[in-house]
């Protein structure tokens, strides 16, 4: 089965069991027409429909404008999946903290950790000021999106 695991937020993971985990940032002016571009040439190519599942977090409790952009992607992604006869999943945060890291109240930290144990390559970039200058800082959105796609594995793998 293909899929597609999406964290979505401004700054978007994603992952689709081949490729390295990745994220994606959509300029704030254009974000919602950059992101529907997006989506719809993820899952679809003049070959035909490219993923036989989209999974995605259920985000709840965020601050009003995080929850706002990510109300709008959810949306797009309902849309450009529905148009080509997609099944989306939703799993809430903790479900995907507690499959994947055996800890449902898990830390960022826990779930980079746990990708980067079972060998993921979650892109990262050093810190080149303030206080943590030097230090590795992992994309914790690629990170969420490889727990979202095993979540949806444990899920619905078997069926």
């Amino acid at each position: 089965m293909r899929i597609l695991a999406l964290d979505l937020a401004t700054n978007t993971g994603y992952y689709n069991g081949e490729a390295s985990p990745a994220s994606i940032k959509f300029d704030k002016d254009t974000r919602m027409l950059s992101y529907w571009t997006w989506i719809k040439t993820m899952l679809y190519n003049e070959g035909g429909v490219l993923f036989d599942a989209v999974v995605m977090e259920n985000a709840i409790g965020q601050r009003a404008q995080a929850l706002e952009v990510f109300h709008m992607m959810k949306t797009l992604t309902h849309l450009s999946a529905a148009l080509l006869e997609i099944p989306v999943f939703q799993y809430a945060p903790s479900t995907i903290k507690k499959v994947f890291t055996g800890n449902g109240h898990a830390k960022k930290d826990e779930v980079i950790k746990k990708c980067l144990d079972m060998g993921y390559d979650i892109p990262y970039r050093i810190l080149k000021s303030g206080k943590n200058k030097g230090q590795t800082r992992y994309d914790d959105d690629a990170a969420d999106a490889v727990a979202i796609y095993h979540t949806f594995l444990h899920h619905e793998g078997d069926k």
